[in-house]
């Protein structure tokens, strides 16, 4: 059986800003870009490009020879997810900012690192009175899930400082890799106290309490405007996320 939303994923473009800084991480760490870029069909210059978008295999590819390059190493990846802050964040911190919840924003940041950094899909789905960020990365090839999962992970937390500027919203989490002190320590870093290693799947259970604040100024003509399509984004089954925007 043909997995649609998996082949629609392989065709349709998305902006090459992500894999452009996880080129600038592998450069820092004396990866030559003949490495990094080897059978991907890109040229540097096209990565500082904004106008440059690639396919979800060129980043498939890019991040492999990187993960080659510099050893899957536990904490590389979100090393590397940190480093995301992308030139458009402007555009996004007013669609998030413009949101009336912060759950609603979440759900557009979520949106927007599906389409351009993350190479797994993810689903915001209620479970008794607590939301989980649930990740599918089945699609992912298995020699790069876990930096993939740990580049996700620091991207995340990195837009969340970015775009909402407020206090952590990992309340706990089930990661699919194995314990390592490394992970430990993050997790310290990151004010997430209880995380268990080697689940089924990658969920990450989100602070109700902070998902059902109001954003401090919302604006539904830019929540509007900036709101990321439908259909090919992650869907919320909570019912009250549905606001009609977007």
């Amino acid at each position: 059986m043909i997995n649609f939303s998996a082949a629609e994923r392989r065709i349709r473009k998305r902006p090459a800003f992500s894999t452009s800084l996880l080129v600038d991480f592998a450069l820092g760490r004396g990866l030559p870009i003949t490495s990094i870029l080897r059978d991907t069909g890109l040229r540097k210059s096209q990565l500082t490009d904004p106008e440059t978008e690639i396919s979800y295999d060129q980043q498939v590819a890019v991040m492999r020879n990187v993960v080659r390059g510099i050893g899957d190493e536990p904490g590389f990846g979100l090393m590397a997810g940190l480093t995301c802050h992308p030139p458009m964040l402007g555009a996004l911190e007013l669609a998030v900012m413009s949101q009336p919840t912060v759950a609603r924003a979440f759900e557009i940041g979520i949106r927007f690192a599906e389409q351009s950094c993350s190479l797994a899909r993810h689903t915001l789905e209620p479970r008794g009175d607590e939301i989980e960020l649930v990740r599918d990365d089945s699609m992912v090839p298995a020699d790069i899930r876990r930096f993939s999962l740990e580049h996700d992970i620091g991207t995340l937390v990195s837009m969340q400082r970015d775009g909402l500027q407020m206090r952590e919203a990992i309340k706990r989490a089930e990661v699919s890799v194995p314990p390592n002190p490394v992970y430990e320590g993050i997790a310290m870093v990151l004010g997430v106290r209880d995380v268990a290693f080697d689940a089924p799947r990658t969920v990450l259970v989100l602070d109700p309490e902070l998902m059902e604040t109001p954003m401090p100024q919302p604006n539904p003509r830019f929540g509007r405007l900036y709101a990321v399509p439908d259909d090919i984004a992650p869907r919320c089954t909570r019912p009250h996320f549905d606001d009609g925007i977007g």
